[in-house]
Formats: C-alpha cells, structure tokens, sequence
C-alpha cells in the first residue's frame, strides 16, 4: 500500500497455474450473427485502487442499503459501523442524517420499490 497518498491505482493481474501450463489471458467472443465470429484476446488484468479509509466508526457515520451482495461485510471490515435500511426507511424515511448511503450493485435489480 502506498505510504503516503491518499489513493493510488494499480493494476491486478489473474494467473491460473494447472498441470499444463501457466494461464493468463482471457477473451471476449465478438459475432455477427450467420457471418463471423473473433475471439478478442486480453490479459487477465484489471484495474484497482488502493484507498486508506479513516473516520470514526459507529454506525452513526456510515449507512448502507444492501441487498444481493456482501458490501455491508466488507465495509464493517474495514472498520466502517453499518446499519441496512429498510425499503420502508429508504422510500418513506428521513434520510438527511446520513453522511453517505451505499447500494450494493443489484440492489435497483432485485428491489422493486
């Protein structure tokens, strides 16, 4: 991590070591339906941030709506206090204390309200 700054980016990079060899490359299939196909090859990387996270914890501080994944865990790891709202205290409820709402990547996919 670096020493100093606030954020820096770095790159992760995937590697898959099997009895035939070392893989890491991946590829995304491009078509044109009834004429051609390409495979499109990339090395397994993909871009990442090293972010120093401080601040009081308690879950007075940090709020999270979280449905379909595992923010709220990785959050509360990090020392964050977390508390997951409801769908009545987000549609109905006074938000305007809250620093920060958080939603997880599904949550408008798997929550009709």
């Amino acid at each position: 991590m670096p020493s100093r700054d606030k954020s820096a980016r770095t790159v992760l990079e995937a590697e898959a070591f099997v009895q035939s060899g070392t893989f890491n490359r991946g590829y995304q299939k491009v078509s044109y339906p009834e004429n051609w196909t390409r495979y499109l090859y990339a090395p397994g990387r993909s871009g990442g941030a090293y972010v120093r996270v401080s601040g009081t914890t308690g879950p007075s501080r940090r709020y999270v709506l979280e449905r379909a994944n595992e923010v709220a865990g990785a959050l509360e790891q990090l020392g964050a206090g977390i508390q997951v709202l409801s769908e009545k205290e987000v549609s109905l409820g006074n938000l305007s204390g809250f620093s920060a709402i958080v939603t997880g990547i599904r949550a408008y996919n798997v929550n009709q309200a």
